[in-house]
């Protein structure tokens, strides 16, 4: 809980990199075997993975590798059980698709399909319909759902259109 507040209210609103290579090593040397049970470190090596993830997207965004930010952005969001990393937090959702907006906006290349345009609307409504949804979208101003959902649209009629 403690490292989700600490992402979400530092490292992304000040982009603070350094801070959360940092973190990942903390929890990276929490894993040594002589410590905790297994439960605990399952937990951690959850948190390892999806922060080493924010990490690697961070670094495709900064390099314009468009193509892996929107991988990442979506193995973020939903998961990937063939590398064991579990979906992100939902109240880092929110985070994760104001990333997205510059992507689905990009005219010269399609970087979401249709599908993959319907999952992160699908992701949104999730956040705006839950009955946490006040919790998920704390700090998140209106105007910024409206320009999450207008460029989830243009790009659902780019990719329909290719």
């Amino acid at each position: 809980m403690v490292i989700n507040y600490f992402i979400i209210n530092y490292c992304v609103v000040k982009n603070a990199l350094q801070d959360l290579e940092g973190i990942a090593e903390c929890v990276e040397c929490g894993l040594q075997p002589t410590t905790g049970d297994k439960k605990w470190k399952n937990l951690q090596a959850e948190k390892l993975a999806f922060i080493n993830k924010y990490i690697e997207l961070l670094r495709a965004l900064d390099q314009k590798n468009n193509q892996k930010a929107g991988e990442l952005i979506l193995v973020l969001l939903t998961g990937n059980s063939m590398t064991n990393i579990v979906p992100s937090p939902r109240r880092f959702w929110m985070v994760l698709l104001m990333h997205a907006v510059p992507l689905l906006e990009n005219t010269q290349d399609l970087i979401f399909d249709s599908q993959q345009t319907f999952t992160l609307m699908n992701a949104l409504e999730e956040l705006c319909v839950s009955h946490r949804s006040d919790e998920y979208l704390k700090g998140i101003h209106s105007n910024n759902i409206q320009i999450v959902r207008l460029a989830l649209a243009r790009n659902l009629s780019r990719a329909f259109l290719t």
